[in-house]
Order: structure tokens, then sequence, then C-alpha cells
């Protein structure tokens, strides 16, 4: 077992709705194993209903935040991936003073290390100081992007999906083409809609280039 500061791992009842706590229960029993997991033994240690545990398990399994494995006698064992490690993060920001704790435990066994890799390649094994330093940086990081989300506007978010949207429309059908480069040329809104997207993914794209010296754009 992966010893934590018990205060950094307690939530308090009115913090989350009976789901959640459920979620963040199996999840944290989980990682703090420091080993693959079956629901069984979630279920009998944590006092939940099996069936509740398995379908927690798989919907996170769905959602890249654990892996399953069979173990002997062909049970499922479950296990974080760093997906999983910056969800608890997430969920309980007390356990971002955990981090080290919990990479230190995990790149210790091999199904953490193999969903590693296929994310952060070869790194992982040529280097695991480094690679363990790198998961940390980038849940630390991402767990800042989160914060901003609450700050994209109703206007930006319509922008986004509609350009999507567009994208994913002209993917299957090309014969539509002709019909957008009429609507910029003739539409004013349109054009101008248009121009705004391609002014902010061009200074994200200057700003990718001067960072790295990358030609790929």
């Amino acid at each position: 077992m992966i010893q934590f500061d018990i205060s950094n791992t307690h939530m308090a009842e009115n913090d989350m709705s009976k789901s959640d706590e459920y979620a963040y229960t199996v999840l944290l029993y989980i990682i703090q194993k420091g080993e693959p997991t079956a629901a069984y033994e979630i279920a009998k240690v944590n006092n939940m209903p099996q069936p509740t545990v398995r379908n927690i398990c798989n919907k996170f399994k769905q959602e890249g935040i654990l892996t399953e494995e069979k173990g002997s006698r062909n049970k499922l064992m479950f296990a974080p991936t760093w997906h999983g490690l910056s969800e608890i993060c997430s969920s309980n920001q007390n356990m971002q003073k955990e981090i080290d704790v919990m990479l230190d435990g995990w790149f210790n066994q091999p199904q953490f290390i193999e969903s590693l890799k296929e994310e952060f390649g070869e790194v992982v094994t040529k280097n695991p100081d480094y690679a363990k330093a790198l998961v940390k940086k980038m849940i630390k990081y991402l767990l800042q992007v989160e914060k901003e989300i609450p700050n994209i506007t109703e206007e930006e978010y319509t922008l986004m999906e509609i350009v999507i949207a567009e994208q994913k429309l002209l993917e299957k059908n090309p014969v539509e083409i002709p019909k957008i480069v009429e609507f910029y040329k003739s539409v004013k809104f349109y054009r101008d809609n248009v121009d705004r997207v391609l002014r902010k993914y061009q200074k994200i794209l200057e700003f990718w280039k001067f960072q790295t010296g990358l030609k790929r754009f």
C-alpha cells in the first residue's frame, strides 16, 4: 500500500454527490493500493456493492482513467493510468501534494508503465526519472488549464462547436466546399467569423513555431 497523509485524502461529505463519492473512493483505493486491484476487493474493503464498483471501474476504463488486465484465475485487475492520477488530483486538490508518492509507487508497476509508454513514448523506459518529473509537470499544468475552462465564454464555445462541426461536414461531403467559398466571398458575418477563427489559429501556430522551432506547421 502507498502511504498518503490522510488529511490530503479526506473530502468533506457535502463536497460531492453520493455517486461522485463512490467514484472517488474507488479511484483512491486503486491508486493507494499501489498495484492492480480486483473489483471484488475494492467492494469488500470499502463496503460497497460489487456491481456498483464494477460499473465505476468500467466507466473509468472507457474514459482512460483506468486500465484492466487479467490476473490469477482470470480476475480482472484494474490499475490507474496517468490520467487517473490527474483525475484524483482534480477531484481533490490536496492530492496534488501526493503526486510524488503516487508516481514513486506506480512507476514500479508494469501495467502502469505500459499505459504510460503509449502516451509519453520511450522516455518512460529510457529515462524513468525524467519521465516521472515530466508526468508530474504535465498533471500540474493540465490542472491549471482546467481552472480556465469556466472562463471560456458562451460565444467562444459556440464558435468552436461550429468550426469543428463544419469541418466534419466538409470531410464527409467535399461537394459542399464550393458553398463555403461562396459564403466567404459574399456573406459578411460568415467571412468575419472565419477570419476571426483564422487569426486565432494563426496566433497559436506562430506561438508554437517560435517556442519550438518546428517547421511542420
